[in-house]
């Protein structure tokens, strides 16, 4: 799989051997343990923005958008937004058409924060 080049301002995976390790576990993960893997991370950090900007990148936020839905309101604590996120996702197991999308935020945000590639 071709990675994006790095956009200005971030870290270069070039000069970043680390990251660009990282980048290659996450790239080997499956879409759910990638997704299991940020969730936790955000949860032990009590990253609470990432949770919700996660329920926004799913299936069921998708269908929301021509009914007028907006998750841009919603508010509550990280365990209002993991069980938000464990709703979502056991009834939308397979994230189809936006399991790209959901790949480059979870890896992004792994990368970013320093989690390891596990």
């Amino acid at each position: 799989m071709e990675q994006p080049a790095a956009t200005p301002g971030t870290p270069s995976e070039a000069a970043d051997p680390g990251r660009a390790r990282a980048r290659a576990i996450y790239d080997a993960m499956s879409i759910d343990d990638l997704r299991h893997a940020a969730v936790v991370h955000a949860e032990r950090h009590g990253d609470l923005a990432f949770l919700w900007r996660l329920v926004g990148h799913t299936r069921a936020a998708a269908a929301m958008a021509p009914e007028g839905g907006d998750l841009g309101a919603i508010g509550g604590s990280i365990s209002d937004a993991l069980l938000a996120i464990r709703e979502v996702f056991a009834a939308h197991s397979d994230p189809g058409a936006l399991a790209p999308m959901l790949r480059i935020v979870c890896t992004e945000y792994l990368l970013d924060h320093g989690a390891p590639g596990t």
